[in-house]
């Protein structure tokens, strides 16, 4: 019992750890892109826009500050002058999402995969249609399996008066 409820405690710590570090991940790409992105905007239009994310946006300028990153890495390779505000980590394994409409990316240095909005639409249409064929062959399977028992029935009444059992 005492191993069962190890093996349990280490399993949940294990998922708090991933569930910890995919929301820290969100977060810092989230505040990359807002403050690199929107450090001259007023306060009142940032509040207008609190949780609006344009993540096709957010994807291109994360793209351009890892190829930046990686050009002043070689530039200060050959130079030693590092200038500290101008670097930026960028994560190679990134998590963008947003909320409304659902857009939730998970990006690597060679995979991209996408779940938005217009993916869980057709994935519900496919699956209402998936549901609404299953309902029209299970409607056509008891008419069939109605049919056969007046059939069989019939034939019974048939054999009785045959028969000549009432």
């Amino acid at each position: 019992m005492g191993k069962k409820l190890k093996i349990a405690f280490l399993i949940i710590v294990a998922i708090i750890t991933i569930l910890c570090s995919c929301i820290n991940n969100i977060q810092l790409n989230r505040n990359i892109y807002c403050n690199d992105m929107h450090i001259k905007r007023s306060e009142q239009e940032e509040m207008n826009r609190l949780n609006n994310y344009n993540l096709d946006d957010m994807e291109k300028h994360l793209d351009y500050l890892e190829h930046k990153e990686n050009e002043t890495d070689k530039e200060e390779s050959s130079s030693n002058a590092i200038d500290v505000l101008e670097k930026v980590y960028v994560p190679k394994f990134r998590i963008l999402f947003s909320d409304n409409p659902i857009d939730l990316r998970f990006e690597t240095a060679n995979y991209k995969i996408y779940i938005n909005n217009k993916i869980l639409d057709t994935i519900d249409g496919k699956c209402n249609n998936i549901y609404d064929t299953c309902a029209l062959c299970i409607n056509d399977m008891n008419r069939c399996i109605d049919e056969v028992g007046k059939d069989i029935s019939a034939f019974k009444g048939k054999i009785y008066q045959y028969l000549g059992v009432n």
